[in-house]
């Protein structure tokens, strides 16, 4: 992870006086920003859980509002002189937060709070959106638009946004709001933001390009007396490297006739399909960060004698010939010819006699 996120928040704790236990730090001289670790020491003997609160309110005339907490945990359970846990919470820049800190048996017995300290978060502005290392997806699209966020700042007369990609730098300045739109290629990213004078930690963020579905072009859907062999044409899909096809004789695709993947033109031709056949065929597009899904499923009818040619024939040989006997040797009118065709007599009767 290219950004790691620390606000530090040292809790350690002794007991002293009449506390249960005694903050040693932050105190109000520490600047930290998020997420918090809190540290403090058992004391001796000590086997119980401990309770830590954080609030952003302050009760005049002299003592913070826990009645409304920012972070609260119950049952931390030590088990080393130094206990740590991370608070994710969403800390304001450029403000003030209390904490106190409590061992939960000797609370319920009675036992106090610890003294309450404090401790201003800095005015470096903390991201929020995306999360470190955030992937997004382009699913047949060239670009999306992200929009980066991060949390308020306390006084904050505006912010500067840096966004790169590989080597490139893009500035930009926006009002001081805790949000700015960008427009996003495939590629990977850092990003950080700056208000008076206080750069943020870089935090990074990718883009992945996923290929779009292909739209069926021809035959189109419906088709009939289709001719074969048949080519199949689909259109270009975004982001694609190569493409599938499938061919079925049901619209549900449970067996293929053919199916070829690997593609890399935006046709194919099909031979092995029967005459007198329906079809149904789909077409999906694939890269190395995905597949796309199917296209709608279309259909073609193929002809009757589709794919036969017929045999050549040399041109026929006709003469007339004179005729005294029929095919059954019985002798015929004189009206009566033979017609003979390639070496096969026809018997014709002419219609008048001369």
């Amino acid at each position: 992870m290219i950004l790691v996120r620390s606000i530090i928040m040292s809790v350690l704790c002794i007991c002293m006086g009449s506390y249960a236990v005694t903050c040693y730090s932050p105190t109000s001289k520490d600047a930290v920003s998020s997420p918090v670790i809190l540290k403090w020491i058992k004391s001796p003997g000590d086997t119980a859980p401990y309770i830590v609160q954080i609030s952003s309110s302050w009760a005049a005339p002299g003592g913070a509002n826990f009645s409304s907490t920012v972070w609260e945990r119950d049952s931390l359970y030590p088990t080393t002189d130094t206990v740590t846990d991370t608070a994710h919470i969403i800390y304001v820049g450029n403000a003030m937060y209390y904490w106190h800190v409590t061992d939960k048996h000797k609370f319920v017995s009675g036992w106090d709070w610890s003294q309450t300290d404090s401790f201003r978060t800095t005015s470096a502005p903390y991201l929020l959106y995306p999360a470190a290392d955030t992937v997004f997806t382009l699913a047949g699209k060239d670009s999306m638009p992200i929009v980066l966020k991060w949390a308020p700042v306390n006084n904050a007369s505006g912010f500067s946004v840096r966004v790169s990609v590989g080597s490139a730098q893009g500035w930009s300045t926006s009002d001081p709001v805790d949000t700015f739109p960008v427009e996003v290629k495939a590629g990977s990213y850092t990003w950080q933001v700056m208000t008076n004078g206080n750069w943020s930690l870089l935090d990074s963020f990718s883009v992945i390009a996923t290929p779009g579905v292909p739209a069926l072009v021809s035959p189109s859907n419906g088709t009939i007396k289709a001719a074969t062999p048949l080519v199949l044409t689909w259109s270009t899909a975004t982001n694609a490297a190569t493409y599938a096809v499938q061919v079925s004789n049901g619209s549900g695709f449970g067996s293929t006739v053919t199916a070829q993947s690997g593609l890399t033109s935006t046709s194919v031709s099909i031979t092995n399909l029967a005459n007198a056949t329906t079809y149904f065929w789909r077409a999906n597009a694939k890269n190395p960060n995905g597949v796309s899904g199917w296209s709608a499923a279309w259909s073609f009818t193929t002809t009757v004698g589709t794919g036969i040619r017929a045999r050549a024939r040399a041109p026929a040989k006709i003469r007339i010939q004179s005729l005294s006997k029929d095919l059954l040797g019985r002798t015929v009118p004189r009206n009566y010819v033979g017609v003979v065709i390639n070496n096969d007599v026809m018997h014709v009767q002419l219609n008048s006699e001369r």
